[in-house]
């Protein structure tokens, strides 16, 4: 977490209701910067070629190819939960099943320290301008708890809508 840093700030004067300021600094290529810039223009549509996120999600979910049955949906932590599982399902989904044995390797095989371990071996990070941060990073849900002030939570149910519970995900998750 020395990447992180949480602040909170108290105003002395209310400011479109708002009393406190809270938010996150995150350290990237480009230096340190806030997390709730990065997230309202995620929401918005500025970050890739694909538009609000919520909008691109909903259009797959919704897209002809759901409809007959054609789309498989694969949340990150039911893979992280039951990754051998997950990895059988998909393969079968996609025509071509696998051996649980094989599955198994396979997990094994690109385990987030094993990957790790390729990455410090490889010369990727002799290519960047920043060696210190990884590309495989925790491996983990769960995150955005952390990357997420009260405001960020609110602005985030508040533009996606329903979108999370139609995914499977309960309000607090």
């Amino acid at each position: 977490m020395a990447d992180r840093h949480v602040y909170s700030i108290a105003l002395r004067t209310r400011f479109r209701g708002i009393t406190v300021r809270e938010g996150l600094l995150l350290r990237g290529d480009a230096g340190w910067g806030e997390f709730s810039p990065f997230l309202r223009l995620f929401l918005g549509g500025g970050v890739d070629g694909y538009g609000p996120w919520h909008e691109h999600v909903a259009s797959w979910l919704d897209s002809p190819l759901a409809r007959e049955g054609s789309l498989l949906a694969v949340k990150y932590e039911d893979l992280l939960d039951k990754p051998v599982e997950n990895l059988s399902t998909t393969m079968e989904f996609l025509g071509v099943p696998v051996a649980r044995e094989r599955a198994e390797e396979t997990v094994s095989a690109y385990s987030a320290e094993r990957m790790r371990e390729r990455e410090r071996a490889s010369q990727f990070h002799e290519r960047k301008k920043r060696q210190d941060i990884m590309f495989v990073r925790t491996a983990g849900s769960g995150d955005w708890r952390e990357a997420f002030s009260g405001e960020d939570r609110e602005l985030f149910a508040e533009v996606t809508g329903g979108l999370l519970e139609r995914l499977g995900y309960e309000g607090s998750e």
